[in-house]
């Protein structure tokens, strides 16, 4: 009987660590101006209450008038992210007909604490609630 329970146990752990049912945020903005439409998605897993990993999608749609500086505009945000790939972040940059991607994504877990602060994550911030409530002063919409 004692077998039983352990090999239930066991297939209910590797259950949740397969389906991700850890604690997370996710919170979007939108903005419209000059030309595009800018939606940006952030989403954050936790380790118990601790930020564990992040992934932020910034996709930015150009009207028409803007297309033919498409590649300019990806050089530019490639520019203007580089350094959070210094600070142990991976950042990838595409573009299509008439939009940009931007996704940057962080494993806090693995990165150095120089590296957290340097990207506003240090440990005494580092919780859900603080992180939520930054993230809605900013303008974002969290569930």
């Amino acid at each position: 009987m004692s077998k039983k329970i352990l090999l239930g146990f066991v297939a209910t752990a590797m259950l949740f660590s397969l389906t991700g049912c850890g604690k997370s945020l996710e919170c979007t903005m939108s903005e419209e101006g000059d030309g595009m439409t800018m939606t940006q998605t952030m989403n954050v897993g936790f380790n118990g209450d601790k930020a564990a990993n992040l992934k932020a999608d910034i996709s930015v749609k150009l009207d028409e008038q803007y297309t033919d500086y498409i590649d300019e505009f990806e050089d530019t945000l490639k520019e203007q992210f580089k350094d959070f790939e210094q600070s142990g972040m991976t950042l990838d940059v595409k573009s299509g007909k008439d939009n940009v991607s931007v996704i940057i994504e962080a494993d806090f877990e693995n990165m150095t604490d120089e590296q957290k602060n340097e990207i506003g994550f240090n440990s005494e911030s580092n919780n859900y609630d603080d992180i939520k409530s930054s993230l809605e002063d900013s303008g974002y919409t969290c569930k």
